[in-house]
């Protein structure tokens, strides 16, 4: 894990503040440390950033500092380093350090690009639905995505099987209050759950019969996916609602918030609605895209065909 961080976090070099000279891989992808151990062990700047040594050039030249004389082919390594130096890039006091994470086409560090890697290093034959890491909803919406389809968000029924809860404790569903609180009846099967679902899809003028799992609506949600910003907006949907539903079961037991599941839908259309003027900065209000997507949505069909 560690090697495939080093090998994909490119740092590139601004005022040098928050870049470490030894152990920081800011110059043709390696660290000092890494080819220069001998000079890295004797430094007493190990800590130091690449601003405060590069501050202690004297006309030009690299003075570094070690806790004894060196012998003369450490010094042989101190001109070695010096003359690889030459070509390092030159400090920008007006500008930021700053690191791009190479293997996410947008630059930004993904737990999705991770999760490729080590699934693919591991063989593991797992795979995760596309809706999981959806990119248009944010970090901590997709990690709880993520646990949802691993069927580890912690409901009453998970944690009486933990061990967590005691027997006699209560876990019956704070929205319905007619079935124990089990990971696919509180995201799916609770008739008010549903009607939000039901509330979503009908926006899309989509119909549908609810899957039987977690699992088996990510994957029946991106089943014709495409790249336009309609195809976009659907398949996050789904990241929106498990975390909102989560977020309104966890006000309502532990504020005491009556559930409003109407208002819920609404606001959920709203998010979407946003992200997509973010996303895709197109030229529909967000009014019109609550209101009047079913006509968006055929108007930009019939100029695709065109």
């Amino acid at each position: 894990m560690g090697e495939f961080y080093d090998q994909n976090l490119k740092l590139s070099v601004g005022n040098g503040k928050r870049i470490l000279f030894w152990t920081d891989a800011w110059h043709n992808g390696r660290s000092l440390k890494e080819d220069y151990p001998r000079l890295y062990s004797l430094s007493t700047q190990k800590e130091e950033s690449l601003l405060q040594i590069s501050a202690k050039k004297s006309l030009g030249v690299w003075q570094f500092q070690f806790r004894r004389r060196l012998l003369a082919w450490e010094e042989e390594e101190v001109k070695r380093l010096s003359r690889f130096l030459e070509t390092s890039p030159a400090l920008k006091e007006e500008i930021e350090d700053s690191c791009s994470w190479l293997v996410d086409k947008s630059r930004k560090f993904s737990t999705s690009s991770v999760w490729c890697w080590w699934a693919a290093v591991k063989q593991s034959g797992v795979k995760v639905p596309a809706g999981v890491w959806d990119y248009m909803a944010s970090p901590k919406m997709q990690f709880f995505c993520w646990l949802a389809w691993r069927g580890r968000v912690k409901t009453s029924s998970f944690l009486h099987r933990i061990g967590v809860f005691p027997a006699n404790a209560v876990s019956q569903c704070v929205f319905c209050q007619s079935e124990e609180e089990a990971l696919e009846h509180v995201f799916l099967f609770c008739p008010l759950v549903w009607n939000c679902w039901a509330a979503m899809v009908s926006w899309w003028d989509q119909s549908w019969v609810i899957p039987g799992s977690v699992e088996g609506l990510l994957k029946w949600w991106v089943v014709g996916k495409g790249k336009s910003w309609i195809s976009r907006a659907w398949q996050a949907i789904p990241s929106l609602v498990l975390w909102s539903v989560w977020k309104l079961r966890n006000e309502c037991l532990f504020k005491g918030v009556a559930p409003d599941f109407g208002g819920l839908s609404e606001r959920m259309k709203v998010q979407i609605a946003l992200w997509v003027k973010w996303f895709f900065k197109v030229d529909y209000s967000v009014h019109d895209l609550v209101s009047n997507l079913h006509q968006i949505r055929l108007n930009a069909g019939s100029l695709h065909k065109h």
